[in-house]
């Protein structure tokens, strides 16, 4: 009988789990459908664009077209287009699942660590909405892959290091999930360069270094014997494809030189020159991180001193009131300081209190098994499965810091890890409202995350499209179908196909600088120049002057031009370039006086505050 009520209470527990998880999944689902019908950047549409190039040119990347980044992202989405067509809904209904996957990844994450799968809904739902705060990602971006990816993998090889931790009888070696974190670490590699191949080596290096401290050794090493035997063969099928098109060397060339030379070129200024950028912002992060371990040190020492017996207890309204004042100075205190600086709720402070405190746990962490390890003593199990946890938010944030600052989608786990690290600590009378105060919290900040994804939908470097609710208008074009925009935008895509149909004949080829090569796309019209884009760590310089070249040379007649103002070219030369001119900044000034001596205007439109959208056809061209 005893034995039924269990197995009863098991099958509950698991029907729990995955309700919550289908629908923390389906949340994720309906958020990103909402927003996939709604605004259209003409920076989007760079890997369509690409994918046309491949599937209609017979087009090879680094070959044909310059692509400073791996080349998985660009054979997915023209495989994706090969099958489903160019259209743009398609690729976001295709965003919203991979979304969707990504926010119950999150869920199953945090249920393998906290076991705890009300608290673990509220964490895959937080850290969805954080990492898609970020405005300047739409939801089937190569980033948005690469941390599908990357969740997968963690995912997998959290629960192989609870496995052997739990030394189940099971040779590691015919664990499915191991041969699946290892692929979708070496995938995550081949989407991003930077972040992924930072993500891949600390998975070998952290089965390495539990091979050390764990005294479960051989199975360290049986899984990093696997991890790397699985990135020798897909590298291995990378390189063979690359090579069968001749396209491995300049493959190299593209991804780690020409990838370094955009961003300054210094080994020491890409891993480090992101520190005195930061300063600023290390030190509110280190505050906000040090009030967050003085609270967990508060309850910590509240739930020690608890009495054991309930006679002996102080008045629960002792206790409320004393909760309720601390929580209200702290989350006042807390407000005014992120206030201050900018959106207190999704601020860069936030954002880096959030990284030093998965930082610091992952230190500790680490001198923690290597004390035990040189005291000969076991060290508790879940000690290395918050090692791993720690260690990857740690390298993310790291890895993202390099390629020009600390970002939301880097640190989303972050967030619901902050909350997590209060669990242990209510142990006291009074913790029903301690927890509800943590609940409230985390959807606080789940409400934030949402709120700017529908106050902005999109923002990059002073690009912005608006409101959810300015979405109004609809442009007559197929690859656009089913999407709404503001008017502003659908003015400015009205007046370049007109221009394009009324001054160009479809053999005719046009340039678009610098960054909106979707324009190609709608237009039905070829590119003038090798570039496809223009933008500063997206192209080489020499291939942007080089083209600079073929513009006077061939003339094309009708050039689609969005200036880029001086802020947004400066910043990024004295961050990675020490004020050097970047290629960017030659072509655009030598489009002035291009422009103005062999082109005639057509028409601009202002879509958002220091960005207009010129159209000028050539001077001999058709009224």
């Amino acid at each position: 009988m005893l034995l039924e009520e269990e197995a009863d209470l098991g099958e509950r527990a698991r029907k729990v789990k995955i309700t919550l998880g289908v629908v923390v999944g389906v949340l994720c689902l309906l958020y990103a459908v909402l927003a996939a019908t709604r605004s259209f950047p003409p920076t989007e549409g760079w890997y369509s664009y690409y994918a046309y190039q491949i599937n209609e040119k017979g087009a090879v990347p680094y070959v044909d077209f310059e692509l400073l980044f791996p080349p998985l992202y660009v054979y997915v989405i023209a495989a994706f287009t090969k099958i489903f067509g160019y259209g743009f809904l398609a690729l976001r209904i295709f965003g919203a699942l991979v979304f969707a996957g990504t926010g119950t990844l999150s869920y199953l994450i945090f249920l393998k660590l906290t076991k705890k799968p009300v608290f673990a809904a509220f964490a895959g739902v937080l850290a969805a909405a954080i990492l898609q705060s970020e405005a300047v990602q739409i939801f089937y971006d190569y980033i948005r892959l690469m941390d599908l990816s990357v969740y997968a993998s963690l995912y997998c090889f959290l629960c192989v290091i609870d496995k052997i931790e739990r030394e189940t009888k099971k040779c590691v070696l015919t664990d499915p999930a191991l041969y699946l974190g290892a692929v979708f670490a070496v995938t995550a590699s081949l989407y991003k360069q930077s972040s992924g191949l930072f993500f891949l080596l600390f998975c070998g290096a952290f089965f390495l270094f539990a091979a050390l401290v764990s005294r479960r050794r051989r199975a360290y090493l049986l899984a990093l014997g696997v991890l790397a035997g699985v990135t020798v063969v897909l590298y291995g099928v990378t390189f063979a494809f690359l090579g069968a098109y001749g396209a491995l060397s300049a493959y190299f060339y593209y991804n780690f030189r020409a990838a370094a030379a955009a961003k300054g070129g210094s080994v020491f200024s890409l891993l480090f020159g992101f520190i005195p950028r930061s300063l600023k912002n290390l030190g509110l992060g280190a505050l906000g991180a040090a009030l967050v371990f003085s609270l967990l040190f508060l309850f910590r020492t509240l739930s020690r001193r608890a009495p054991a017996r309930k006679e002996e207890r102080p008045r629960p309204l002792f206790w409320w009131l004393f909760l309720s004042l601390s929580f209200a100075v702290c989350f006042t205190g807390a407000s005014f300081l992120f206030e201050k600086h900018g959106a207190w709720w999704i601020g860069e402070q936030k954002m880096f209190t959030a990284f030093l405190v998965a930082t610091a746990v992952f230190v500790v962490s680490v001198v923690f098994l290597i004390r035990a390890r040189l005291k000969k003593t076991e060290a508790p199990a879940y000690l290395l499965t918050f090692c791993f946890f720690t260690g990857v938010l740690f390298t993310l944030g790291y890895a993202v810091c390099t390629s020009g600052g600390l970002c939301e989608s880097q640190v989303a786990l972050c967030y619901p890890l902050v909350a997590s690290l209060f669990l242990p600590a209510f142990r006291f009378h009074g913790k029903r409202f301690a927890t509800l105060s943590l609940a409230f919290l985390m959807l606080l900040n789940t409400g934030f995350g949402i709120e700017r994804k529908t106050w902005q939908m999109y923002s990059w470097w002073g690009l912005q499209t608006g409101m959810l609710a300015e979405q109004t208008e609809r442009v007559d074009t197929p690859l656009l179908r089913g999407i709404s925009m503001s008017p502003a935008y659908a003015r400015m895509y009205r007046h370049v196909l007109w221009a394009a149909e009324t001054h160009t004949t479809p053999a005719d080829e046009i340039f678009v600088f610098p960054h909106m090569p979707v324009l190609y796309l709608l237009t039905e019209r070829e590119r003038a120049t090798k570039t496809a884009i223009q933008w500063l760590d997206v192209a080489t310089d020499q291939a942007v002057r080089d083209d600079i070249e073929v513009l006077r040379e061939k003339k094309p007649r009708l050039v689609v031009v969005c200036r880029i103002h001086e802020y947004v070219r400066g910043t990024q030369e004295e961050s990675f370039r020490a004020g050097e001119e970047s290629g960017l900044t030659a072509m655009q000034n030598f489009l002035s006086g291009f422009l103005s001596e062999n082109y005639v205007p057509v028409c601009a439109d202002t879509i958002s505050d220091g960005y207009t959208v010129e159209v000028w056809r050539l001077s001999t061209s058709l009224p």
